[in-house]
């Protein structure tokens, strides 16, 4: 499908807002792992090395 000028920076306004969104979750749910200590519980020595090794 092919989209008008407008239509495409519509698209595009539509999946930064998305995104910001799915940032915003992220890093949220990386405070409670960090608050919750679970980095320990699976190993890591650090909540840096878990986000590192295991989430890539």
């Amino acid at each position: 499908m092919k989209l008008s000028n407008s239509e495409l920076v519509l698209e595009a306004e539509k999946e930064i807002k998305r995104e910001r969104e799915s940032t915003l979750k992220i890093i949220r749910l990386f405070q409670e792992i960090s608050a919750r200590k679970i980095y320990l519980e699976r190993g890591y020595p650090s909540f840096y090395e878990m986000v590192t090794k295991h989430f890539g």
